[in-house]
């Protein structure tokens, strides 16, 4: 086979029965090309700054970091390591601006403009004067699914942001979506200020980074078990999805 002719994207779209065919020497320059591909990926992700918020970029760093065929000395490793470069590059967050437009997708989910909100909250309270002022509005908030304050969102938010300041590395891991939910578990049990979200969720990271790495665990072991000894990956039907409980 000449690997040289082929296109990544070709490559990409290869059958598994035609990779089964290889032999090895075929098989290090098909992984040879993705691998370099999917590196220079890694590092424009890098470059951009975007890298933080990738999921691919961060799948790959748990996963066995950058792509290389170095130590793979069977076949079966060398398939499974174009298996994780072809993933990689197919993923939507392993370019710049596939994780601009998912950065963008969380911060509208999680961080919302309220300044609008609270600013027409105000308006109405102040209207028709202080004696016919309302309770503060609460509206559904698609973070935490629940009715909640735009007072409340905004401590949420802003306790977040601040954890993702002094820790962006362990919020990315947790997840944000599972930070969020914690932060408003502690807002509703009495922790009110900022700075007491801050203090009590921080004080859970160990349990919560656990939590993570035994799902990625699990997550790791559904993938293996859907790989065979070929190294050829069979997906979930979409049933086998819904019942599947390590599919997020």
């Amino acid at each position: 086979m000449n690997v040289k002719g082929l296109s990544i994207q070709d490559i990409i779209d290869m059958d598994w029965r035609d990779i089964n065919k290889l032999n090895e020497k075929e098989l290090r320059e098909l992984s040879m090309r993705l691998n370099s591909a999917a590196n220079k990926r890694l590092r424009r992700l890098e470059k951009s700054g975007q890298s933080e918020w990738s999921s691919a970029y961060a799948h790959v760093k748990k996963s066995g970091g950058d792509f290389s065929i170095k130590g793979k000395d069977t076949k079966v490793a060398i398939k499974n390591e174009i298996q994780r470069a072809s993933d990689f590059l197919q993923a939507k967050t392993s370019t710049a601006a596939g994780t601009k437009k998912y950065k963008k997708s969380i911060l509208d989910l999680f961080g919302e403009d309220t300044k609008k909100k609270a600013k027409a909250t105000k308006k109405r309270a102040t209207k028709d004067g202080a004696a016919k002022r309302k309770p503060p509005e609460k509206y559904q908030d698609k973070a935490v699914g629940e009715l909640i304050t735009v007072a409340q969102r905004k401590k949420l938010f802003r306790a977040l942001d601040r954890l993702r300041e002094n820790n962006a590395a362990a919020v990315y891991n947790i997840g944000s979506d599972v930070i969020i939910k914690e932060l408003r578990q502690h807002q509703k049990t009495g922790a009110r200020s900022k700075d007491k979200l801050i203090a009590a969720l921080e004080e859970k990271y160990p349990e919560l980074m656990e939590d993570s790495e035994s799902r990625y665990v699990r997550e790791q072991q559904e993938y293996q078990n859907r790989t065979d000894e070929d190294g050829q990956f069979h997906p979930l039907s979409a049933q086998e999805e819904l019942d599947n409980p390590f599919i997020r």
